[in-house]
């Protein structure tokens, strides 16, 4: 070990953190630890698609969603209130 002053205590301590993570990375490499995570599949396929694409379908999903009806209803929400209002006693 490099480091002068360091107890054998802390020496052991590097040695057994840095055979952790070697074992995980290989672990992982190999597919072990693919399902072990502890984010869901749909936040890494989130985080995975580029942020123009998630614009593209974002448009997409807009441009199909059936706003028209929605607009129809609404429509006829705000008549009745206007002649609601025009009606005078």
């Amino acid at each position: 070990f490099a480091a002068e002053g360091w107890g054998e205590e802390a020496r052991e301590k590097c040695k057994e953190i840095f055979w952790f993570l070697h074992t995980r990375v290989r672990e992982r490499v190999r597919g072990a630890l693919s399902r072990i995570t502890t984010q869901s599949e749909r936040t890494r396929q989130f985080q995975a698609t580029t942020r123009s694409a998630r614009a593209k379908w974002v448009r997409a999903k807009v441009n199909t969603s059936p706003q028209p009806k929605i607009t129809a209803i609404y429509g006829v929400i705000l008549l009745k209130r206007s002649r609601k209002s025009n009606l005078t006693f």
